[in-house]
């Protein structure tokens, strides 16, 4: 047993001595760790930067690309007239009419054929700067005059298809001083790729909004016809609660002209007033009930009192019986 207790001290300091060493070594390791954890922050940190410059030096690039993929497309500009042109296809219905536009001075020489996709820039407020008013499909090539007529791609809104206030007798898209009609304008036959893509975006959004518009117009015009019903509703029970002067003469019962509340207050106040009655005639009628008890009490007394009671008595339960 005392050699068995030598050899575990042995072990127990060498594992002391192990686990010293062992634990000085994994302090080493970890320090070592967290020191290269720290570089490697530093390192991506350091790379920030210099990645968004990347970024901003891609987007640079692409809008010189875009630019130059401009001058691969021909436009044209000088001697042309833009003019609205509606197409009512059913006067009744404006939802079926057709939006676009009529441009003089371009015909087949221009190389637009019928079908394809025209781009339109309205001038703007100054001399140098323009808006993008959207695609039109082409509908005619006219050599003579030379004419191109386009229509819309997208749905006209419809405060355009409304009439104009301030120019009777057209629509709002034919106003000369929204879309600028005349000279001036700048006709592309292709954009670059994203353009459109961004003026799709745009036109979703727009519709969306117009559909949540439309939508809330339902809405309104449904509840402003519920409350109109439930107004009624609730004065004819008003009327039928607290009466209507109106129908003072008309041959209706009173209930239906007083109403409700004041039919079954008067019923109320006669029940209670019966209800007095009964109780008055009630205690007349004990009264008169106990005079009588006292009464034949009386006369049995005196009954009893006279010569030939007994027969009398006799004559009386004979005749009771």
């Amino acid at each position: 047993m005392h050699i068995l207790g030598k050899i575990l001290s042995v072990f127990v300091i060498g594992g002391a001595i192990a686990s010293v060493i062992l634990a000085s070594r994994a302090l080493q390791v970890r320090k070592e760790w967290a020191e290269q954890v720290e570089n490697e922050q530093k390192a991506y940190l350091d790379t920030i930067d210099p990645l968004d410059n990347a970024k901003r030096k891609v987007l640079e690039l692409q809008h010189d690309r875009n630019v130059a993929a401009y001058q691969w497309h021909p436009y044209f500009t000088e001697g042309i007239v833009v003019q609205p042109n509606v197409v009512k296809a059913d006067p009744a219905d404006r939802g079926k009419w057709k939006f676009g536009v009529a441009i003089s001075g371009l015909g087949p020489v221009s190389g637009i054929r019928t079908s394809e996709v025209i781009h339109l820039f309205s001038p703007g407020a100054d001399a140098t700067s323009t808006h993008y008013l959207g695609p039109f499909k082409v509908t005619q090539v006219i050599p003579t005059p030379p004419t191109v007529t386009a229509e819309t791609m997208w749905g006209v809104r419809e405060r355009d298809r409304a009439d104009d206030p301030d120019f009777p007798g057209q629509t709002a898209w034919e106003n000369p001083i929204t879309h600028r009609w005349g000279n001036g304008w700048r006709v592309r036959t292709a954009l670059p790729n994203e353009e459109p893509i961004n003026v799709m975006h745009y036109s979703q959004l727009l519709l969306k909004k117009d559909e949540q518009l439309a939508a809330n117009k339902v809405y309104k015009t449904t509840t402003e016809e519920q409350k109109v019903v439930a107004d009624t509703q609730l004065k004819y029970r008003e009327n039928e609660l607290h009466g209507d002067v109106n129908l003072e003469q008309r041959n209706l019962p009173r209930y239906r002209i007083d109403g409700l509340v004041k039919a079954i207050s008067d019923a109320d106040e006669k029940r209670n007033a019966t209800l007095e009655e009964v109780d008055t005639l009630r205690h007349r009628l004990k009264k008169v009930y106990d005079d009588v008890v006292a009464l034949q009490e009386q006369n049995r007394r005196i009954a009893a009192e006279l010569p030939g009671a007994d027969d009398v008595d006799a004559t009386t339960a004979a005749a009771t019986d």
